[in-house]
């Protein structure tokens, strides 16, 4: 692991992973802050909200952020192949200003609105990011230790996560008067905007993608000392060589239509197995319990806001104790090993907790 390599997983990771996390789980722990800061701002324009619209405005806060992951994800394609990894993720970051400049106005305007609008344009942010922060750190990484640098994405945004959850209680930043300083400006100090500026300012010293570069036919000069950069070694030759055999091996392969990925038997259960991995991830339940976990432990578990958002805190200790645990562990247990085991894993927590369910609601009607 060289310095430049490290300096660029680094600038990567900080600049999209963590901005990811952090807007993942900050709208979580300070949820009943903001809503009375909502409520508030009702009451000084003679309005008032049932519970019900309350949780249906909650409910757009929390959600529209997925929603413009979404459609960041549906471009992060374009912007990988258009302008490059490492290029597109320095545009990105205008998305991350943009959300930062309306978010800021939220106080101000006493509108709620000013929220919602940001947070979808950080999810635009978030959505392109998350696709191309780990294909950046696959590609400059060397093979020997591409599964371990590749899960360096997902420990960010843990970590991230888990700093979010931190400076969302009450006696951090969570408070009735510091809430705007998770999520907008206020005395100068904005906790998304700093990944974002750091990036925009170190990225451009990193090297873009080898593979990027020779896909798209540039110079094999540039090419070369890219490579030197990120392996301090001047012979780089044999890795060239390999980035271009798999080049000239994708492109003189047959094209392949949508209809064939449900036609050919090879390509179809490749389909059904990137299909089942991205649900097995998503049908967890994790997205619920890190967007809810404070408002769940407070109605589910019966405990105080409190002691709920510091359960909240320990789901978030133990998602980055494990992402540690895969990130040592992925190139001696096998991907394949790690995934049944956390199969496994889920498996066992949803009896759980739906023992547990029955057993709350069983002593309710009792």
């Amino acid at each position: 692991l060289t310095c430049w390599l490290a300096f660029s997983i680094f600038a990567a990771t900080f600049g999209c992973s963590f901005i990811f996390g952090y807007n993942i789980a900050v709208i979580n722990t300070p949820q009943v802050v903001i809503q009375q800061w909502i409520n508030e701002t009702l009451i000084e324009k003679n309005q008032t909200w049932t519970q019900s619209e309350m949780d249906s405005v909650w409910a757009l806060i929390v959600g529209i952020f997925p929603f413009g992951g979404f459609i960041g994800g549906m471009l992060s394609g374009l912007v990988a192949d258009k302008v490059g990894r490492r290029n597109g993720m320095l545009l990105n970051n205008i998305f991350a200003i943009l959300a930062v400049s309306v978010m800021s106005v939220t106080q101000y305007t006493t509108s709620y609105i000013c929220l919602i609008v940001g947070r979808f344009v950080i999810g635009i942010n978030c959505g392109i990011s998350s696709a191309l922060c780990p294909m950046y750190l696959t590609e400059i990484s060397p093979i020997k230790l591409r599964g371990m640098l590749g899960t360096f994405n997902q420990l960010v945004v843990s970590i991230a996560i888990l700093l979010a959850q931190i400076f969302g209680l009450e006696a951090v930043l969570g408070s009735k008067e510091n809430w705007p300083i998770l999520f907008c400006k206020k005395n100068f100090c904005n906790i998304i905007a700093i990944p974002a500026i750091f990036q925009l300012c170190s990225l451009p010293f990193c090297p873009e993608s080898p593979k990027y570069l020779i896909a798209h036919g540039s110079n094999m000069e540039k090419v070369q000392k890219d490579l030197q950069k990120l392996r301090q070694v001047e012979n780089v030759n044999s890795e060239i060589e390999a980035i271009q055999y798999e080049m000239n091996a994708v492109t003189a392969a047959p094209k392949v239509l949508f209809l064939d990925m449900f036609r050919d038997r090879i390509l179809r259960w490749a389909l059904f197995i990137s299909i089942m991995m991205m649900l097995s991830q998503q049908l967890s339940g994790i997205n619920a319990v890190l967007f809810y976990s404070t408002k769940i432990f407070m109605d589910g578990a019966g405990l105080s806001e409190a002691n709920a958002q510091f359960t909240t805190l320990g789901v978030g200790l133990i998602n980055v104790l494990m992402t540690i645990v895969s990130a040592i562990l992925i190139d001696k247990a096998g991907r394949r090993m790690l995934q049944l085991i956390g199969l496994g894993g889920m498996w066992i927590s949803c009896i759980a907790l739906s023992v547990s369910i029955i057993y709350m609601v069983f002593a309710y009607i009792v």
